[in-house]
């Protein structure tokens, strides 16, 4: 399938948003209601995930969802694509454990999701999510609103289920229970027909959502939402993502062609190995590597710019590395 430009962009958007995240001090995000922009960084990646998988499978309405989806092809590249960068980073991470005579638990490991740093539970949270695409799809397609509220109630009874039986933080973090409501918007943003009453429904969703994710971190709304410090990524607040996506489409669509538009771009192309690195470098350097800078200010402006730098060099070689073979091609073709 042709790239999306659009869709890079929004990726691009996300994957600066990450290191935002976890670059920027926690009483700035929580002055900044962070949860209403960048805090949106990694809904948005799955709000991605779930669109173009579903494109995909909605291009051939013959009924065979499944079959469409588990395909050698599309395994694949997960694993080429997704899986092996991951496992080449923790092992990376391995080795420098040992080597500089840290002990290295796999317990521990397992738990922070196969690889430490800042995000290290995405990938686990991709795998369970790529399985149930086709079943959440063909929920949806099967029953619309009627299988949106199914979705709706699995959430709720999963969550109540965690609390019942004590989940603990680490388990909660590593798996997709909070994250498959992002399913429903996308969805029916897809597959809207009567633009009248999608923007309706679209309009309560995102009032919801929105005073949501403004009082959420002052109510206790256990068992029905499990909190374990992820109450910003939980389904009501996901009306809100599916916004920040439309009004990030239509930003991209005005941007086209300009400069800040081509370099977001690049980088959405390039948002999973960026994300991989700025996990990999954070998790040796901090704020608190750049004390020698009186200026506190001055010290979290090098370091973002620092981890920022860090994170892009791997897929800037790589790129520069593929631009030459492309010329040394077209070089060769001349001669």
């Amino acid at each position: 399938m042709k790239r999306i430009q659009e869709i890079d962009f929004i990726k691009g958007v996300a994957i600066i948003s990450v290191i935002l995240l976890h670059t920027l001090s926690q009483n700035f995000l929580s002055i900044s209601r962070c949860q209403l922009h960048i805090g949106q960084a990694v809904p948005l990646f799955l709000f991605v995930t779930f669109y173009l998988s579903f494109w995909k499978i909605s291009s051939k309405d013959d009924g065979k969802v499944f079959s469409r989806w588990f395909t050698k092809r599309r395994f694949f590249r997960v694993v080429v694509s997704i899986i092996i960068p991951f496992i080449i980073v923790s092992v990376l991470e391995a080795v420098i454990m040992l080597i500089s005579g840290e002990s290295l638990i796999v317990k521990d490991v397992i738990r922070a999701g196969g690889c430490y740093g800042p995000g290290s539970y995405y990938l686990i949270i991709y795998i369970q999510l790529w399985l149930l695409i086709p079943i959440l799809y063909w929920l949806l397609s099967r029953f619309a609103y009627g299988g949106g509220l199914a979705v709706l109630l699995v959430c709720i009874v999963l969550n109540f289920l965690c609390v019942k039986f004590g989940v603990p933080s680490w388990m909660y973090r590593i798996s997709c229970v909070r994250y498959i409501f992002l399913c429903v918007p996308v969805y029916f943003y897809l597959k809207r027909q009567n633009v009248y009453h999608f923007n309706w429904f679209c309009a309560v969703g995102v009032a919801i959502s929105f005073v949501y994710l403004l009082f959420c971190r002052y109510l206790n709304l256990s068992p029905v939402i499990l909190d374990y410090g992820w109450s910003y990524q939980q389904w009501p607040s996901y009306f809100w993502t599916l916004f920040v996506f439309i009004v990030l489409i239509r930003l991209g669509k005005r941007l086209k062609d300009n400069r800040v538009f081509r370099f977001l771009t690049w980088m959405g192309k390039n948002s999973w190995y960026i994300f991989l690195t700025q996990m990999f470098v954070l998790n040796y350097l901090s704020i608190n590597s750049f004390s020698y800078i009186h200026s506190v200010h001055l010290r979290r402006i090098v370091f973002i710019i620092v981890i920022m730098g860090l994170s892009c060099i791997p897929s800037l070689l790589v790129s520069r590395a593929s631009h030459c073979k492309s010329i040394r091609k077209r070089v060769n073709f001349l001669f």
